[in-house]
């Protein structure tokens, strides 16, 4: 994440607490794959804690959203900071 971006992502955190994980690795690198981070993961139910970047934290077990307004309890959120369409790219 930027500068910028984390200041956002870690307010965000505070209001919704559980456990943080940022920079948090979705697709493996793999022949003809690079990998993919998302700028950070919420476990909603988890301790009031930022993991550290070496530690394995594994969402098995977590309900999973992207961050936003929804009616229903969950237990892990998605925090994309900028606006990206569904390729990984910035919107314009």
């Amino acid at each position: 994440m930027s500068k910028r971006e984390t200041p956002m992502t870690h307010r965000y955190w505070e209001r919704v607490r559980g456990t943080l994980l940022e920079e948090y690795l979705i697709v493996p690198s793999g022949p003809g794959v690079g990998r993919r981070m998302i700028d950070a993961v919420i476990i909603e139910d988890g301790d009031h804690r930022i993991a550290s970047r070496g530690e394995s934290v594994s969402l098995d077990g977590h309900d999973i959203r992207r961050d936003q307004p929804v009616e229903w309890p969950q237990r892990a959120t998605i925090v994309p900071t900028l606006p990206f369409n569904l390729h990984g790219y910035p919107q314009r």
